[in-house]
């Protein structure tokens, strides 16, 4: 397990920094790990430590007559009202359920989805308490870092499928709703379909996060006529 790789998914100026920097040491009790799981728990509650992946690192993806630029990766955990504060304060957009399909199929590394349930450890009851929780967390990004150390694709430039995305949708009459999406099987079959009766809040008790939703933001570029 690569500290760093974990840091870069959880979004942490502390875990990007040199002294994790190049530490490939998958021991629990390594310090880096541990300061890992530090920040997972104080993350749970609060996303103030987010960091942007840099925009050097961005991906141009088309979509219709669009030219977006898309962050290669998903921060996590996240909550979906701290998502929706994080890229209006940074001047950035959330993608659309259409936009999440074209990264999906845009994407050069595409791990399938892993819903926990009651024999992952720790295990799942589909609650808000253990979904959230810092341990369920901690084991899903061990998880996903252990998908792509064997997808052969470390150096990957566009990861999907390993989160939900929060995003700004279209409802059935047409009203704009901030929600989630995604989560594509191998087969582009999505787990979740746009749902929009999540809570997102103001403060960590009233902001609905799990372990499945990742923050991916997103800006257009470019608009051909």
């Amino acid at each position: 397990m690569d500290p760093l790789t974990l840091g870069l998914i959880l979004g942490s100026t502390v875990l990007v920094g040199s002294s994790i920097k190049g530490s490939t040491s998958s021991s629990p009790s390594s310090p880096a790990m541990k300061e890992i799981e530090n920040e997972v728990y104080a993350r749970v509650k609060d996303a103030s430590r987010i960091t942007i992946p840099s925009r050097e690192s961005w991906v141009k993806v088309q979509h219709g007559n669009e030219t977006w630029l898309v962050a290669p990766y998903y921060i996590a955990p996240v909550g979906i009202g701290e998502a929706a504060r994080i890229a209006k304060q940074n001047g950035l957009d959330l993608p659309s359920p259409q936009l999440v399909d074209a990264i999906w199929k845009a994407a050069d590394l595409k791990l399938e989805p892993h819903p926990r349930g009651q024999y992952d450890k720790p295990p799942s009851d589909f609650t808000g308490k253990t979904m959230n929780s810092p341990e369920t967390h901690i084991a899903q990004l061990a998880y996903i870092q252990k998908q792509i150390e064997d997808s052969g694709n470390p150096n990957f430039k566009l990861l999907a499928g390993t989160h939900k995305d929060v995003v700004m949708g279209k409802t059935p009459d047409g009203q704009l709703k901030l929600g989630i999406y995604g989560w594509h099987h191998l087969n582009g079959k999505v787990i979740q379909g746009f749902m929009w009766g999540h809570a997102s809040g103001s403060t960590p008790e009233t902001d609905w996060k799990d372990y499945s939703q990742g923050l991916r933001v997103v800006k257009k570029i470019m608009e051909v006529a």
